[in-house]
């Protein structure tokens, strides 16, 4: 059976900003900045369509990884879908599957795995034991600005990052977290899950804005913890999880998103594009923070555009969890768009990503990679988004914040007995 080498072109890489994930329901994303000012919008309005490739024509799948940290991803997806009814039904660009199918795929698949075969067996498999989708856009042209037919997904990178902090306040430690305040009611509606609080008169209203809850020191005495600069808890707020270094009793511990106040997020690269304080090709966290810096009489009125405002609570420190409440796998869990691809998908990702030496990226290297879905975020949305998650720490937040590559994606499905 012939089998198509991958050409190895480099993608084009166009300097995209840095596009927010939001909210998934464990972990947020690194991306911080600007959907808007891409002009990608997400994709959440682009129509794909899935093209089953026949098996002679799927190119050659050349993990750049090699196995490394496969095994874990695939064991965890099999946990999470174990739990689940196996008649159960998910969307799959358009296409619906069974989780029966979807465990079929990586039980099968796990067991290629698992023997270590060289890339041409395990391709030879791929071709006789699955069936392989490229994700296409139906329409000839994805978005002018930022993509190709050819190489329609956008693939970001998230972390968990550390930090310093003290239980108490105490200079320079000044900048809290805060717990789910009893003012917060959450509750469904006809028109889906809300968030708001009470008023004195009992009726129920909006809740705070980041701006009102900051300026007027609204949630006093629910402090979590103290960080020492509001970027810093800005950045969490973003991510959803981090771990805290406390001075104090020199412990490490696990801080994750419990609560939203309900008001929308805004990109503060968008604010500062919009106002020309930055280019879009300069917005990345450490220009965000460099200006930050440079600017303080600014910061509180830039951050503050964003009215989103996070609520935390202690957790295990461990391995950091996604949507699916199980551990995340740097280099392979992703988090995608569930509504069009559901829980433990494999995929393969052929794209490139930063090659960092000395902090600052000096090449772009070549990503071809098995990935599983295992996280979800609000700004993750439509067929051509992808986020990966790059591990904790700075040099994974170093990685993660350069992260706005060009690729193309397939996805996996064991063929019906």
């Amino acid at each position: 059976m012939k089998m198509l080498a991958w050409d190895g072109r480099r993608f084009e890489q166009k300097r995209l900003p840095f596009i927010p994930r939001l909210l998934p329901l464990r972990l947020l994303a690194m991306s911080l900045a600007l959907c808007m000012a891409c002009g990608f919008s997400c994709a959440a309005s682009a129509q794909a369509t899935t093209q089953l490739l026949a098996p002679d024509a799927i190119p050659l799948f050349n993990d750049d990884l090699h196995y490394q940290g496969l095994e874990r991803s695939l064991q965890e997806s099999l946990a999470y879908l174990g739990k689940l009814p196996p008649e159960r039904h998910f969307a799959v660009a358009g296409q619906t599957v069974s989780v029966a199918r979807l465990k079929q795929t990586i039980h099968t698949f796990l067991g290629l795995v698992e023997k270590r075969p060289d890339t041409g067996t395990l391709n030879q498999a791929l071709r006789e034991q699955f069936l392989v989708y490229r994700i296409r856009p139906s329409s000839t042209v994805v978005n002018s600005n930022t993509s190709s037919p050819s190489t329609p997904l956008l693939l970001t990178g998230y972390f968990q990052p550390v930090f310093q902090g003290s239980l108490n306040k105490k200079a320079p430690y000044l900048y809290p977290l805060y717990t789910i305040p009893k003012t917060l009611v959450q509750h469904n509606t006809a028109k889906g899950f809300t968030v708001s609080r009470r008023d004195p008169q009992g009726q129920l209203v909006p809740f705070w804005t980041r701006r009102e809850i900051e300026q007027g020191n609204l949630l006093a005495g629910t402090e979590l913890v103290w960080l020492k600069d509001p970027f810093d808890a800005f950045l969490i707020h973003v991510q959803g999880s981090a771990l805290v270094f406390c001075v104090g009793d020199q412990s490490t511990r696990a801080v994750s998103y419990a609560a939203k106040n309900g008001r929308p997020y805004t990109s503060i690269g968008t604010y500062l594009v919009k106002n020309n304080k930055m280019r879009v090709e300069e917005v990345s966290m450490d220009s965000l923070r460099r200006y930050l810096e440079a600017h303080p009489q600014e910061r509180e009125h830039i951050l503050q555009q964003n009215d989103s405002y996070i609520f935390f609570s202690w957790s295990t420190v461990g391995p950091v969890h996604g949507s699916l409440n199980r551990p995340l796998t740097p280099g392979r869990s992703v988090a995608a768009d569930q509504k069009l691809y559901p829980p433990g998908l494999l995929m393969f990702v052929h794209s490139t990503i930063p090659k960092m030496e000395q902090n600052r990226v000096t090449d772009r290297m070549s990503l071809q990679r098995f990935v599983s879905v295992q996280d979800s975020g609000s700004a993750i949305q439509g067929p051509y988004r992808l986020d990966l998650f790059c591990g904790t720490g700075d040099d994974a937040g170093r990685l993660a914040g350069e992260m706005k590559e060009r690729g193309e994606l397939f996805v996996i499905l064991a063929k019906e007995p």
